[in-house]
């Protein structure tokens, strides 16, 4: 049996017994595997742990019976294998942020976490999605339906993930989705169709009051979430598209959907612009070039060479030794627009009178560190005291620096997602089957991912009882 059999076996097994209390080691009995080949395999290829995913589908599905059924909370408790209505209610409020009894009352989105879906790819890559066969049956009842695509904007769920950690993630995808559901009329219904990427199956067949609808949800992008002490401003690009009767059942329907917030960076436009100097003169920045093809390029501007006792304290020996070059980054608001357009055919966009939505975002300031000979610089995100509250750590090559007439411009290719390590000393970083995915979609060779996962671990090794870096401003 291939992982791709196998794991279709574990998530069928899951499905068929969801009402049921189920262990690791019952469903990898029935589906002929050990249980921690089971739980390994699930892992790399979902980013969650089996009996997460379990959890997560239990409370989803039990969501759902809250609104369409008059059941008690204990009865839906029991009927879903929860020990308690004490136990129910205290997971129902970690995944979903109110009690069962509130949500009853004030929602009507219930499927925040759909079944889950796959496929491997021509390179082995396994591609993650949800399972769209409940929209597809609503699509087989209407001749014509108004579709309202949304995407999260950038920091998005892989970033989010990496910083705040998969429980953070699910937490900001959460107020998405209910941004959305805030805005939905009688007969409407929201979907999840892969991790970031979301779904209004529009009641209304005039155009104009779907895109008023959609215009809504936008123009609250920039509105911040509060996680863990952390203001977090969340934003989503989208568009509308309209599909027939018959795409209900098209293979590429999942294709049809993504491609309408396909060329959401290309039509996306940004402009930065830096708070006023402060006492220290601080004033370089850094930008990033993601192309289509190939690896981001970042370059830094006013950046400076750093000597051994600007970082550390000295007896006097060795204080000239270069170290490297640093900058310090300004924090900067980032003013963002996106026409909210319509594709009336596949690859068909038209734009004509289609709404501007405008919003800023908070870019953070901190210092960026490229020490001579290494291949990974670092950003150290500064919290309003002036003091490190976590570093970003980013394989790196191609590294230049140029002098100019303010100081060094310094330029380099951005090989690998932050490795991020926070203020008590946890690591937070993308898993195997992320780090792979990626990688992949940049073209990269097995030597150069390799190279990769050996240099963010010896990262992690190096600095793991180390507090973080404080170093001196010049």
């Amino acid at each position: 049996m291939n992982e791709e059999q196998g794991l279709k076996n574990v998530i069928d097994y899951i499905e068929a017994h969801i009402r049921e209390s189920l262990s690791a080691e019952e469903i990898a009995s029935a589906c002929y595997y050990s249980r921690s080949n089971t739980k390994a395999l699930f892992k790399k290829v979902f980013q969650y742990g089996m009996m997460e995913y379990a959890a997560r589908r239990k409370l989803t599905q039990a969501a759902g019976e809250l609104l369409s059924t008059s059941q008690s909370v204990c009865e839906i408790a029991l009927e879903y294998g929860f020990a308690s209505q004490e136990v129910f209610t205290r997971a129902f409020k970690k995944m979903w942020q109110e009690t069962p009894a509130r949500f009853r009352k004030r929602r009507r989105f219930w499927q925040l976490f759909p079944r889950q879906d796959f496929f491997c790819d021509d390179c082995g890559v396994f591609r993650r999605r949800f399972c769209l066969e409940d929209m597809r049956k609503m699509l087989e009842h209407r001749e014509h339906t108004w579709i309202v695509c949304f995407d999260m904007e950038a920091p998005g769920i892989r970033y989010l993930k990496t910083v705040f950690g998969g429980e953070g993630g699910e937490r900001f995808v959460l107020d998405c989705l209910q941004r959305i559901e805030g805005e939905m009329r009688e007969g409407d219904h929201l979907f999840r169709i892969a991790g970031d990427k979301f779904v209004l199956l529009a009641s209304s067949e005039a155009y104009e009051t779907v895109l008023d609808q959609a215009e809504r949800v936008f123009r609250r992008n920039g509105e911040k979430v509060h996680y863990q002490g952390n203001a977090v401003e969340l934003a989503m690009f989208g568009g509308l598209i309209r599909l027939d009767q018959g795409d209900a059942r098209s293979e590429r329907l999942f294709e049809k959907l993504d491609g309408v917030l396909g060329r959401r960076w290309e039509l996306t436009k940004r402009r930065r612009v830096q708070e006023d100097t402060d006492k220290r003169g601080s004033r370089g920045s850094c930008r990033f070039v993601y192309p289509e093809q190939g690896f981001p390029t970042g370059t830094v501007y006013h950046g400076y060479e750093i000597w051994k006792n600007e970082l550390w304290d000295t007896d006097g020996t060795d204080s000239d030794r270069f170290w490297g070059y640093g900058a310090d980054i300004k924090r900067e608001r980032e003013h963002l627009s996106f026409p909210l357009m319509c594709m009336k055919e596949e690859n068909d966009c038209f734009e004509q009178n289609a709404p501007q939505i405008f919003w800023k975002l908070d870019q953070p300031g901190g210092r960026m560190l490229f020490p001579k000979g290494e291949n990974w610089c670092v950003f150290q995100v500064m919290g309003s005291e002036g003091l490190v509250v976590r570093e970003h750590f980013m394989v790196i090559r191609g590294l230049k620096a140029e002098k100019t007439a303010d100081g060094f411009t310094l330029s380099f290719e951005k090989l690998f997602l932050e490795a991020v390590r926070t203020k008590n000393g946890s690591w937070l970083r993308l898993n195997e089957g992320e780090l792979k995915e990626t990688v992949h979609d940049l073209g990269l060779g097995a030597e150069e991912y390799r190279k990769i996962c050996r240099t963010e671990r010896e990262i992690r090794i190096r600095f793991k009882n180390s507090p973080l870096f404080q170093t001196k401003l010049p």
